[in-house]
């Protein structure tokens, strides 16, 4: 009988071990995989932070009244022509950007693309703008000298984190 209380024991330990190593392992894994998702979110914004350097706009007085005036009547002049009722969604992004999209023919979630999300995309969606919002689209980019705004018609409601 003690033998068999002893060697219950000897397993018990051994799994409890075994169980411990296992979450350490783990836990190791968890903590590199966010470190890995670090490291890309940083080499992907140095990418952009590269991009953007070839689209930046020149930070004098002229210039920031002139971007001031095109944001202002930008989303104004969408809301005025842009029917009440109408399903456009907007999604901006800088004009570096724009090339992937159309390329690829589709504008995907950061999530998707990256990993890891930019804005307020979510996994499996992208972040629009409808006409009463659209600054919110541009916005970001108003120190670039060329951004894109893509037009959609709302197709599937699950499709946009508006």
């Amino acid at each position: 009988m003690n033998y068999y209380k002893y060697e219950y024991q000897a397993h018990r330990e051994l799994l409890l071990e075994l169980i411990e190593a296992e979450q350490k392992k783990i836990q190791s894994e968890v903590e590199l995989k966010t470190k890995e998702n670090s490291i890309n979110k940083y080499k992907h914004y140095l990418a952009l932070f590269q991009k953007e350097l070839q689209f930046l706009r020149p930070g004098n007085a002229e210039d920031m009244q002139y971007r001031k005036r095109q944001f202002d009547s930008f989303g104004k002049l969408t809301r005025k022509v842009v029917p009440p009722d109408s399903q456009l969604r907007f999604h901006g992004c800088p004009i570096y950007s724009a090339r992937d999209i159309l390329i690829s023919g589709e504008i995907s979630s950061s999530f998707d693309r990256l990993g890891f999300g930019i804005n307020e995309d979510v996994p499996g969606k992208i972040s629009v703008a409808t006409k009463n919002n659209i600054e919110t689209t541009f916005s970001p980019y108003a120190k670039l000298l060329i951004l894109s705004i893509f037009v959609s018609m709302k197709k599937l409601k699950q499709q946009f984190v508006a």
